[in-house]
C-alpha cells in the first residue's frame, strides 16, 4: 500500500482515466458523423493511444494485485476485451495508415515524374 492506495485501487484510476481519454475518441466520431469535421482527428487518435496504454497499465496493475489475469468475472471479462478491441483498433489503423503513407507516395512519384 503506497499512501493509503492498494494496486487495485490504482488499477481503477487509470482505468477511469482511460475512460476520459476514450471519451475524446467518441465525441470525434460523433462530430465526424454529424458535422463532417475531422479537424481533430490527429489529438484524438493520441488521447485513444495513451487511453489504450493506461487500460493496459490498468489490467497490469490488478493482475499484479490479485496475482492472476482478472478475467474470472463479468466486469474482469469484458475489461480486457475491450482493451483487445482497442488494440485491434490501432493495429488496424497502423496497417491502413501505413498502406495511406505508401499509396501517397506512390501517386506523388508518378506525378513527379510524368511531368519530366
Amino acid at each position: 500500500m503506497v499512501d493509503g492506495m492498494t494496486m487495485a485501487d490504482s488499477s481503477i484510476f487509470w482505468l477511469r482515466l482511460a475512460a476520459l481519454l476514450y471519451a475524446i475518441g467518441l465525441l470525434h466520431s460523433l462530430l465526424a458523423i454529424l458535422r463532417r469535421a475531422h479537424g481533430f482527428y490527429e489529438f484524438a487518435l493520441g488521447a485513444f493511444r495513451v487511453g489504450v496504454v493506461l487500460h493496459g497499465v490498468a489490467i497490469i496493475e490488478l493482475a499484479m494485485a490479485e496475482g492472476r489475469l482478472p478475467v474470472e468475472n463479468f466486469y474482469g471479462t469484458i475489461n480486457l476485451c475491450a482493451f483487445l478491441i482497442a488494440l485491434a483498433f490501432l493495429f488496424v489503423d497502423v496497417l491502413a495508415t501505413g498502406r495511406m503513407r505508401v499509396e501517397t507516395q506512390s501517386v506523388q512519384s508518378a506525378l513527379l515524374h510524368s511531368g519530366n
